[in-house]
């Protein structure tokens, strides 16, 4: 018997990588329509899935903030 959407999504969490900072987190969240359409068009313009142009997004701006910091602001903000 086939399997279901359910069993085959279930299976697909089971196999992502969770530990440290090379696993993966589900991130889960509602955001407006104007935003998830634009985030679905600058994916696909840039050839990314959505997942990878949100963590390109989400990298890069923590490195854009990340190195005007001084030591004391740095060790608070990954604290």
């Amino acid at each position: 018997m086939p399997k279901t959407n359910a069993e085959r999504q279930a299976e697909y969490r089971k196999r992502q990588p969770v530990a440290g900072e090379n696993g993966r987190r589900k991130i889960e969240c509602f955001v407006s329509t104007s935003a998830a359409l634009a985030l679905r068009r600058l994916a696909r313009n840039r050839g990314m899935t959505q997942g990878e142009f949100l963590e390109f997004l989400l990298l890069g701006t923590q490195e854009i903030i990340v190195k005007d910091l001084t030591d004391k602001e740095h060790d608070s903000f990954f604290a």
